[in-house]
């Protein structure tokens, strides 16, 4: 589906959200072109055009599950400062659903409400400083950078093909410091080329904690130039011969990597970038929304092309559109990983838990669209696949379920009801604001 660009409207001017009351439906499987309502206008104004040149040949597709079907939203998103626990919505039935006070780790679990940038993605003005194609990006961000107890400065990226490094220096090509948030001026008219055939153990772009990306493109030159037949007949066929899961192809480079506390990326467009499109290794307190993560050709040899959500505590996962990767995956590798949560994701990949180390997450309002194609999980309903399923984890409102009640999942992939009813309410995730 091509993408299609609506005139930006203040969020002050959004129709309101109620606050209870509305009867509980599954999300729809029909996902429209960007849903053109005005509930779904994003406050980063038009998404801009291709600057072409080297950064040509990406392909936008708008596959997000709809905002406020009802079309009564307002105020503050979900993940913005005003987005808060709402105890109105809260069920003694699902204590994770209730506001907890506690130290923030897994020993000492806090009620997902809390989930998130503490505090919110927080609300910027004017640009500190401006860059174009050509400048030095990481001097430019260096040079912002300051404590994570302040407010961000931003660096501006003006419409254009940014053709970056080669050569991975440290863990990340580019590197977003503390208190600062890298912006582009459109999300598809700022495009972040990087041009690597192998960066093993590498990314394109590091976000500390404190720092935030935001609309904008980032993609690898090197998978971009080759031919899709090249990878994708070979992947489809689901034939475990290459490298014992699917072929080990060159591209190994990273997206974008974030971790510590209070790290965020939105509107973003993760496209080809070779290996895993998304990492939150590390990651407390963190904010992912809005963003596209599409085409990771290699998912070849353990642990490519996931969206990998490891190590990762406290944090939000809002309104994501994810397809042509491995899996939307859950890992701890001997590290631990609890009350996150999963809201309004739509996805062309399974939702795949590797330890039962993961614990007391949360799945809501899940347009699940896994392909015949999709070698992991295509089988099962959901796409649910997982080493040891932690029954903490709930899910709830996925649209390949056959009812309302909130199901967990079992180590060897059967779904159960939970033997208690339906949050009145109709969320799990009982925070003011609109969806």
């Amino acid at each position: 589906m091509p993408s299609t660009s609506v005139a930006p409207t203040a969020p002050s001017t959004l129709p309101q959200t109620g606050q209870g009351g509305a009867t509980p439906s599954l999300p729809t499987a029909t996902v429209p072109p960007n849903d053109q309502t005005p509930a779904t206008v994003l406050p980063f104004g038009e998404t801009g055009s291709n600057p072409g040149g080297a950064c040509a040949g990406i392909v936008v597709e708008e596959k997000f599950v709809p905002l406020c079907p009802q079309g009564n939203c307002s105020g503050p998103r979900v993940g913005d400062p005003g987005s808060v626990f709402a105890p109105e919505l809260a069920s003694a039935d699902y204590p994770f659903s209730l506001e907890t006070t506690s130290g923030g780790n897994c020993d000492e679990p806090e009620g997902w409400a809390r989930a998130g940038v503490e505090g919110g993605i927080p609300e910027l003005g004017a640009a500190s400083m401006t860059a174009g194609p050509g400048d030095d990006l990481q001097a430019a961000l260096n040079s912002l950078a300051q404590p994570v107890a302040t407010t961000p400065r931003i660096l501006l990226l003006r419409n254009g093909c940014y053709e970056l490094g080669s050569v991975p220096e440290g863990d990340a090509l580019l590197t977003v410091p503390t208190g600062v948030v890298l912006r582009g001026e459109s999300r598809d008219g700022v495009v972040l080329s990087f041009n690597v055939a192998d960066g093993t153990g590498k990314s394109s772009i590091r976000v500390n904690g404190g720092a935030g990306l935001e609309n904008l493109t980032v993609t690898n030159a090197f998978v971009l130039r080759q031919p899709e037949e090249a990878y994708v007949g070979r992947l489809e066929s689901g034939d475990k011969s290459f490298s014992g899961n699917y072929p080990d192809l060159p591209g190994k480079l990273a997206g974008v990597a974030l971790s510590g506390k209070n790290a965020w990326m939105q509107h973003t467009h993760i496209y080809k970038t070779g290996t895993n499109p998304v990492s939150t290794w590390g990651c407390n307190h963190c904010t992912l929304r809005d963003n596209i993560v599409e085409k990771s050709y290699n998912k070849g040899v353990d642990g490519n092309g996931y969206y990998y959500i490891g190590a990762t505590t406290n944090s939000l996962f809002y309104h994501e559109s994810v397809s042509d990767i491995r899996h939307f995956a859950f890992n701890t590798l001997g590290s631990k990983n609890c009350n996150n949560v999963i809201l309004s994701l739509y996805t062309e990949v399974d939702i795949n838990y590797h330890s039962d180390q993961i614990a007391r997450t949360l799945v809501e309002n899940v347009v699940s669209n896994v392909p015949a194609s999709h070698y992991w999980g295509r089988e099962e309903a959901f796409g649910f696949n997982g080493k040891g399923m932690n029954s903490s984890n709930l899910h709830y409102k996925i649209n390949k379920f056959p009812d309302l009640q909130v199901y967990r999942f079992t180590s060897d992939g059967q779904k159960h009801p939970l033997d208690v009813p339906p949050p009145a309410s109709g969320t799990l995730y009982p925070v003011s604001g609109w969806r």
